[in-house]
């Protein structure tokens, strides 16, 4: 029969943060007692749902913050996107003090008959840094390793299951 104590032992075991003496002086159960529910099917079943729950419970808080993340990097994203747009436009017009190609922040890449094709390294900086943000938040972004990352052992072992044979 369940009644509220057992569900609630069934919970601290789920949850796994409580040793088992501590369980029990806090409900008042004796080891033995505690042993026996815990061999039980049905208290098992019990605590595995529990657990199930538990898990289920923190998988979606935690995919719904990376989430809310990603979406706040679109968000900036978006507006870097816009910020390099009018300051193009503006480099481009001589409309903007402090953002015209003699101050260095745009440069003139090339000149196609009217049309000047400028690059704004800054801003295009700041986007592949989100970009990267973002891949790192969907695990996608792996970091390259230089020759000097790899341990003697590591090395070692590339050698041993590439060398060619001839």
């Amino acid at each position: 029969m369940w009644d509220e104590r057992k569900r609630m032992v069934a919970y601290l075991i789920a949850e796994d943060e409580c040793p088992d003496r501590e369980i029990c002086a806090t409900h008042k159960l004796g080891t033995a007692t505690l042993h026996a529910w815990k061999s039980r099917p049905e208290f098992q079943a019990e605590v595995d749902r529990i657990q199930r729950q538990i898990w289920g419970r923190m998988m979606r808080q935690s995919y719904s913050q990376q989430e809310v993340r990603i979406n706040r990097l679109h968000l900036i994203l978006e507006k870097i996107k816009e910020v390099r747009y009018y300051r193009t436009k503006a480099a481009l017009d001589g409309t903007a003090p402090g953002v015209g190609m003699e101050t260095g922040i745009m440069r003139r890449v090339q000149k196609r008959g009217s049309v000047d094709i400028v690059f704004d390294a800054e801003m295009i900086k700041a986007e592949r840094e989100i970009l990267k943000q973002i891949a790192i938040e969907c695990g996608e972004w792996n970091e390259k390793k230089s020759a000097d990352d790899f341990s003697d052992a590591e090395v070692a072992e590339f050698l041993a299951n590439y060398v060619r044979v001839s």
